[in-house]
């Protein structure tokens, strides 16, 4: 029996941006999915609130600034049917209408029909950074259920062409997708197009342990997989780099190092001179230089951190917070009941590790909330 359709709040922080989600539920049944447990796969997409409601709401979310990046339609796939891709139009336009700066993105499998590009070049014209993001990782229709794989392929051409530069989404690495052939597949077509690659193992929450009989050796281990940032396949990563190398292709495991590299400014999230910094993210000189200058000079205080907490209406006074500094200021935060929204958004704005206790809610792990991957060894 389907799960029955779940509507989420039309704006949520993330990791790495805030989403826009004025429209929910997609055609495309890919098994990893995490829209799955709250029935938002292989549904028709349906609209929650009109373009204009959900600028409005985004613009009063306590987690936005002007430089938060912003993606749209993260509950769905933004270009999956005519109807999804039309409202996409519609909110772009009012953003462009609120004058709104901040950097766009989205995420697709699909190529985007010609009716989309006068809105991108507008947003191109009025300096609006734009960064489309395809995920793309050569997995057969088995487990990406309904994703046709050319057009997957041409979105990367499509958005070349307009003058856009495309982040590729390298992701989810299972073992289906880690073999040295595949991969290999993969980054020598994406690297005539991308500037950059994010690649992430399996993203899971405990219900979805029925969506994953692909990787029984993680059905078996859902207790540790659940608290894990992500699951990967042994060696799928130092494969992936190998790769990446030959090809020159940035590869990243924060997607915010990724995005900030792609905007020409530092790493905004505190990455700087963690273990993912140095052992995984593979970034050119001249990026590792800029985020190097701009924590050697990054300093903080208690006041700073208390102010934004108030702003995030967290209570808190002196008692509750702790800083200092290493590669990056360190934040530790007691006695404040702190979510992943909040660590999220203080870790951009602050420039910050945050170091608390913290109540997931509605997210799966992150890196930010320093969960540790789970590699997962073949029988």
């Amino acid at each position: 029996m389907a799960t029955p359709l779940s509507i989420q709040p039309p704006i949520l922080r993330h990791a790495s941006w805030i989403v826009v989600n004025s429209i929910q539920g997609c055609p495309k049944s890919c098994a990893y999915c995490f829209l799955t447990p709250i029935g938002q796969t292989g549904v028709a997409p349906q609209e929650v609130c009109s373009p204009s409601e959900a600028i409005r709401l985004l613009v009063q979310n306590k987690h936005y600034t002007p430089e938060t990046p912003i993606c749209f339609f993260t509950s769905t796939d933004p270009f999956a049917t005519p109807f999804v891709e039309q409202k996409l139009k519609e909110a772009l336009d009012e953003f462009i209408r609120a004058e709104l700066k901040n950097p766009v993105c989205f995420v697709t499998k699909c190529c985007p029909s010609k009716a989309i590009i006068p809105t991108l070049e507008k947003m191109m014209a009025q300096s609006i950074p734009v960064i489309p993001y395809i995920s793309y990782s050569g997995l057969n229709n088995k487990i990406e259920r309904g994703v046709i794989a050319e057009k997957n392929r041409a979105a990367f051409p499509f958005f070349k062409d307009i003058g856009l530069p495309v982040i590729h989404y390298w992701r989810p690495l299972l073992p289906q997708n880690s073999t040295l052939d595949v991969l290999t597949a993969v980054g020598e077509y994406v690297s005539q197009y991308a500037k950059a690659s994010v690649i992430t193992g399996l993203k899971l929450y405990k219900e979805m342990q029925e969506q994953i009989p692909f990787w029984p050796q993680v059905q078996e281990r859902m207790d540790e997989a659940v608290k894990a940032e992500c699951v990967w396949p042994k060696n799928a990563l130092e494969k992936t780099y190998e790769i990446a190398a030959r090809l020159g292709l940035p590869v990243y495991q924060s997607n915010s190092c990724a995005l900030n590299y792609v905007l020409g400014r530092e790493d905004k999230n505190a990455f700087w001179g963690s273990n993912v910094c140095t052992d995984h993210n593979k970034c050119p000189p001249f990026q590792r230089e800029k985020c190097r200058a701009f924590y050697a000079k990054r300093n903080i205080n208690k006041a700073d951190v208390i102010n934004f907490l108030a702003r995030l209406k967290i209570d808190a006074d002196e008692r509750n917070v702790d800083v200092s500094h290493d590669q990056t200021p360190v934040v530790r935060l007691t006695g404040l009941k702190v979510d992943t929204a909040a660590i999220a958004t203080l870790r951009e704005q602050l420039n910050a590790v945050i170091e608390t206790k913290f109540d997931r809610g509605y997210y799966w792990g992150a890196s930010i909330a320093g969960e540790k991957p789970f590699v997962v060894e073949d029988d």
